[in-house]
């Protein structure tokens, strides 16, 4: 027995009363669309703003230097220490992942120390590495661990498109790393929190009251075309027929046909 034959084999009542619901395909669409905005919302919900509140109460770390690092990590495929003071020295690898681009040239506890003569510290070098469009950057000075200086090309993992704007909504934040910016941008952060819950509460509310309204508007084309049914059944067959199984069929087993679709389409 093949798939779609042990498929049409599966539920077949229940699938047909599913048809009822194609004459209201355009709230139901709606509805669905928006159940996509509410995982989207929910996604922003208060536990993925916990580790951007982390951040904003570190010592040295803003927002955009943690992008910076974290970025620079995956284009490396290295492990850099986290919330570490601009050392004007260069960028201390602490780790070299397996995988990384830039195996050859990097190992633990190397320091790159400029980049095309140019030292503008930790901090600087990590924005550089992290927004470098190409897969490659020359003129790297490292400095090995025995205090070696040598200058090398570098090897980057694929540059994101999207980085850049994540890196620009980051940039409208305050950059201080005084108490009254972390403050403002604490403000901030709440206020598009508030934001996200609400226009995820519009989504859901939607969501709820379209697919409700399609199922509902089914359900009803379904009694109707039950009772039409019942209307042309001959008089005999109400004779051999309990009249409570004909009324039980009208409000327990559709009840039990709406919540399947209820449950199949919340």
């Amino acid at each position: 027995m093949n798939s779609t034959t042990r498929f049409k084999r599966w539920f077949p009542s229940f699938r047909r009363s599913l048809a009822f619901l194609r004459p209201h395909r355009r709230p139901l669409i709606r509805g669905l669309l928006a159940a996509v905005g509410v995982s989207v919302f929910y996604t922003f919900s208060i536990s993925s703003v916990v580790p951007i509140l982390k951040i904003l109460f570190s010592d040295h770390e803003t927002l955009i230097d943690w992008l910076h690092r974290a970025e620079t990590q995956r284009r490396l495929g290295v492990i850099l220490a986290a919330d570490l003071p601009d050392d004007p020295t260069g960028l201390r690898i602490d780790g070299v992942r397996e995988g990384s681009p830039s195996a050859e040239a990097l190992r633990d506890a190397v320091r790159i120390a400029s980049i095309e003569e140019h030292a503008p510290g930790s901090y600087g070098l990590m924005q550089r590495l992290s927004s470098q469009r190409s897969d490659q950057i020359t003129g790297v000075r490292i400095i090995t661990r025995e205090g070696q200086q040598r200058d090398v090309t570098l090897s980057l993992r694929e540059y994101h498109g999207w980085w850049g704007l994540l890196r620009d909504a980051a940039a409208l934040l305050p950059a201080g790393r005084d108490p009254a910016s972390r403050l403002r941008t604490l403000g901030l952060v709440m206020a598009v929190l508030v934001t996200v819950s609400l226009l995820g509460s519009v989504c859901r509310f939607a969501n709820e009251a379209l697919v409700a309204t399609a199922v509902q508007r089914s359900m009803h084309d379904l009694r109707s075309s039950l009772a039409d049914h019942v209307l042309r059944l001959p008089l005999h067959w109400y004779s051999s027929q309990p009249t409570g199984d004909t009324l039980s069929r009208f409000s327990h087993d559709l009840g039990k046909v709406e919540v399947g679709i209820w449950t199949l389409l919340g």
